[in-house]
């Protein structure tokens, strides 16, 4: 019971640094404060990694960053910005954009062409997947993803300079 009290002093100590923190990542207050509650949320179910006598502000920073680029890679994966009007759009006019659709295209079919271990990893990373988890997802080292991904991008560019 008592460590549990020590902890959760801790926790309030930091408290305004983690705040102050949280601020800098984001760029408005609500998001700061949803940040601030998942990394405590993280911070309090992980309370048993923690030792007691070591730096508990450099515990929960780091908590606090991989909280964000966690987030961050989400909302990467789902395609979710932060979207701003476009003028274009606005005043009622369109880009004509049917060449870059074609490049798209070419690009699209030629990926298509590749054997799966080289198809794969190209179509998880434009996806938002890192290559550690892509490679998790395929059973292979991060060196043998990277790899792939520069064969295929070799590949690809030789296929669409023709």
């Amino acid at each position: 019971m008592e460590a549990i009290l020590n902890f959760e002093t801790l926790v309030k100590s930091q408290l305004s640094y983690l705040q102050q923190i949280a601020r800098n990542y984001t760029t408005d207050e609500s998001t700061a404060e949803d940040l601030l509650q998942d990394t405590i949320v993280r911070i309090w179910s992980n309370r048993q990694k923690f030792t007691m006598g070591t730096n508990f502000k450099a515990w929960a920073s780091v908590i606090m960053r991989n909280v964000f680029i966690n987030d961050y890679r989400k909302r990467k994966r789902l395609n979710i910005y932060n979207v701003t009007p476009d003028e274009n759009i606005l005043e009622g006019k369109a880009e004509n954009s049917g060449e870059q659709q074609m490049v798209y295209d070419d690009l699209l079919r030629e990926v298509h062409t590749l054997k799966t271990m080289y198809r794969k990893p190209i179509e998880l990373y434009n996806k938002g997947f890192s290559y550690r988890e892509i490679a998790e997802d395929m059973g292979v080292s991060v060196g043998t993803i990277k790899s792939r991904m520069h064969v295929a991008r070799g590949y690809l560019k030789q296929r669409l300079a023709s």
